[in-house]
């Protein structure tokens, strides 16, 4: 997923984050942000690295927000068939809103 040099970078912000009053919630927003950005891209490789991070953002949530997580798959389990369904062979240019 990330690298060791990426992740110790990260640890800081997390930490601040941890430690706010209502941290879950900003980590949640955060993700949903995440996943929703990667639904309106069209280039493949930039979803990819949105999905990267919201899969990341995702580990620190609690049990609880199961929800975030069952969105969080069904939405790479769309993405995956728009971008099968785009390659040259089939030719339909579907975006995840249609």
């Amino acid at each position: 997923m990330f690298s060791q040099q990426k992740s110790a970078k990260s640890e800081p912000l997390l930490r601040i984050l941890r430690e706010s009053a209502n941290s879950t919630d900003q980590i949640e927003l955060a993700v949903e942000t995440l996943m929703d950005a990667a639904s309106f891209e069209l280039s493949t490789e930039f979803a990819r690295k949105l999905l990267k991070a919201a899969a990341f953002g995702k580990l620190f949530l609690k049990t609880k927000q199961k929800l975030v997580a069952d969105k969080f798959t069904q939405l790479c389990q769309t993405l995956k068939v728009l971008y099968s369904i785009r390659n040259k062979e089939v030719g339909l240019y579907l975006t995840y809103q249609q």
